[in-house]
């Protein structure tokens, strides 16, 4: 007769310890810990009190040591099989205090403190091609398909039904709380969330800062806290540094975590991955939220009522300190700021914008003009930024520089030159840096171009960052596309 023998749970704490190594614990500097292993799992804990528990979810081994790629902080009273299921998929197997990214541990103490000291990662901590524990990437793929097809209603299935990888804190007790980051130039409000569908995508987006830690959770569990700080919230990114980043209102994110009819958790898990629709069948554009900060002035040039108002007012507040001499030059930049208006909007401009700001005594020259162009569907198969791209490559001059990039509002593509200034402008024969943005909408059917204008050539690099900053801040405005008749 066979016997069935039922394993015993195995404690964390239970784990032979042996090996000895200096690791450079998050929130607590260089510490002496042991490690051992159990069922192919490297545990390791802390030799001081109270002690701390940690499971090498992904690891390299590196001269002198391990480079922990991925750490999982856990309860040392936690079953290593619960860790076993957990690092295969099932994200309920069993409960992760934190995550931390990028531990090392080293067998010599020297290097660890001078690692730990410096901050930065000494000449061993590249990781050896051999892993120590090859396992699959931390996260939900699901979510990340959706990301990268802006497909809203299959984003929301990944965050009520799978993990999503969220950066944390620790405040001066230990405890944990969700971190949040400072939004854009010219939020009203002083904080933003930033989620991520991997491990990956947080290393991306964290690079080198300090505070590295992470909770994996299930999307749903983050109502509470969205709903608690909303106030407070100006919105909520996902992924920020790529690969398909996309940023929404906490309102609609949180709309997005409450249970709908048709949720099945049987069918999500043993179900094959759902397509995502492209986002060109589901949604339909129709805005394009440009962020500008105060200290930017708005010219409207879809109404010539409201852009003449828009001019008056612009050039009685720049002048007001000039009185009754003013007269002159108040009239003189009306009308140019008037003809310039009307050549934008003739050539499709929708919007005109001129930096207020000054450095002392010294007012920093910079416009931008807001293009829209209807393209229509694409053609043969080739995706319209890329067609746009080759058109401007076709013209490109000596010096001139063409560079993609993904942002939260979609792909865009970026086109820096210097030229010489349009007589009409009032600026001929004297170098202008032109800088533009392209951006097509979800739906593929238009592109806008944000075109930026500057006499302050030397200063590219800050002008630059200024412009990106700008950008970085726009999102599109969509609404699901109806329903076609076939559909019905």
């Amino acid at each position: 007769m066979m016997r069935w023998l039922r394993r015993r749970p195995l404690p964390v704490r239970d784990v032979p310890l042996a090996d000895t190594y200096y690791m450079v614990v998050p929130g607590a500097g260089v510490t002496e810990v042991r490690l051992g292993r159990a069922d192919d799992l490297e545990v390791v804990a802390t030799v001081t009190t109270p002690r701390r528990w940690f499971v090498l979810f992904r690891a390299a081994g590196m001269p002198g040591g391990i480079h922990g790629e991925i750490v999982w902080e856990v309860d040392p009273a936690t079953d290593v099989a619960a860790l076993h299921r957990r690092r295969r998929g099932d994200a309920e197997a069993a409960p992760i205090l934190a995550g931390h990214l990028d531990v090392p541990l080293y067998r010599d103490r020297a290097e660890a403190e001078r690692s730990g000291r410096d901050g930065t990662a000494s000449e061993h901590d590249a990781p050896a091609p051999v892993p120590v524990a090859a396992v699959a990437e931390v996260g939900s793929e699901r979510l990340a398909a959706a990301l990268a097809a802006q497909d809203v209603p299959a984003i929301g299935q990944a965050l009520r039904h799978d993990v999503v990888v969220v950066p944390i804190v620790r405040g001066p007790d230990g405890e944990t709380q969700n971190r949040v980051f400072e939004p854009p130039a010219g939020s009203t409000r002083p904080y933003e969330v930033c989620l991520f569908s991997s491990a990956r995508a947080l290393a991306a987006f964290l690079q080198d800062a300090p505070d590295r830690e992470f909770a994996l959770c299930r999307g749903e569990t983050l109502a509470p806290f969205l709903e608690r700080h909303a106030d407070v919230l100006e919105r909520v990114v996902f992924d920020p540094a790529g690969p398909h980043p996309m940023a929404a209102s906490v309102a609609d994110v949180s709309a997005l975590l409450v249970p709908q009819p048709g949720d099945d958790e049987l069918a999500w898990v043993t179900g094959p991955d759902p397509e995502p629709a492209r986002p060109e069948d589901r949604l339909r554009s129709v805005g394009f939220d440009l962020r500008l900060p105060e200290q930017w002035a708005v010219i409207d040039l879809d109404d010539a009522e409201a852009r003449a108002r828009q001019v008056r007012e612009l050039v009685r507040r720049q002048t007001r300190v000039l009185g009754d001499r003013g007269v002159p030059l108040r009239q003189d930049v009306r009308a140019w700021l008037e003809s310039a208006g009307e050549r934008a909007a003739s050539a499709g401009g929708r919007l005109q914008a001129f930096l207020l700001e000054h450095e002392g005594r010294t007012a920093l020259a910079l416009s931008l003009t807001v293009y829209w162009h209807e393209l229509g569907p694409e053609v043969g198969g080739t995706p319209h930024l890329e067609r746009i791209e080759g058109r401007i490559r076709a013209g490109l001059a000596e010096g001139d520089a063409v560079v993609g990039a993904e942002t939260t509002a979609g792909p865009l593509l970026l086109h820096v030159r210097e030229r010489r200034g349009a007589a009409e402008g009032g600026g001929e024969g004297h170098a202008v840096l032109l800088v533009d943005y392209w951006l097509v909408s979800p739906d593929q059917r238009g592109a806008v171009q944000l075109a930026f204008s500057t006499p302050h050539v030397a200063a590219r690099a800050a002008v630059l960052r200024l412009t990106d900053g700008v950008v970085l801040a726009t999102g599109w405005a969509v609404e699901p596309r109806p329903p076609a008749a076939s559909d019905a």
